[in-house]
């Protein structure tokens, strides 16, 4: 089966969330970058960290997956989301090239 490949968006609940985040956020954070690191070792992350638009910043990640279903899961476990801290957008992608 041809595996799928969605971009994942995780937007943070104010513009300066990072560098004003309080102890409770902190924890949510870490406990998030755990879960994505732990995805990266499992082989359905390939890439993931914060972006740095001068937008606004927010996280990404390049998930790869079986199907739709797998990578909605995967965004909805984030415990990012789990806290209702941030928000997310989960885009459907044609993988190109990778080093």
């Amino acid at each position: 089966m041809e595996k799928k490949h969605f971009l994942y968006k995780l937007y943070p609940p104010r513009p300066t969330f990072h560098l004003d985040q309080n102890e409770d956020e902190r924890k949510v954070m870490q406990q998030h970058m755990e879960y994505w690191k732990e995805l990266t070792n499992k082989k359905n992350a390939i890439i993931y960290g914060p972006v740095f638009d001068h937008k606004g910043v927010y996280g990404m990640a390049v998930i790869e997956v079986n199907d739709e279903r797998q990578a909605d899961e995967i965004a909805k476990s984030d415990p990012a989301l789990l806290s209702k801290m941030c928000s997310y957008r989960l885009i459907p992608m044609q993988l190109g090239m990778i080093r």
